[in-house]
């Protein structure tokens, strides 16, 4: 616990007991250290969605011509 005493206590839920405390809030609060490592992490990702939903995969291969594959196919019928 950092800096932290019981300020009250109470019974378990529906024994009928109330809580009440005033909370004293810090002078100079601090930002937890995962705050900008999410912020980084979501931009990271984000821009990567970006990149794979907006551009165009590379391709490889030479296209297959709709005519040879024709004659391929059919090369291949004659043999069986």
């Amino acid at each position: 616990m950092r800096n932290g005493h019981v300020t009250a206590t109470a019974p378990f839920p529906g024994e009928g007991a109330e809580l009440f405390a005033t909370v004293e809030l810090a002078r100079h609060p601090s930002v937890p250290v995962d705050r900008p490592i999410a912020l980084l992490a979501m931009t990271i990702t984000g821009v990567l969605l970006a990149i794979l939903c907006f551009t165009k995969p590379k391709q490889n291969a030479a296209p297959v011509l709709v005519n040879e594959y024709r004659e391929n196919k059919s090369a291949a019928n004659a043999v069986r």
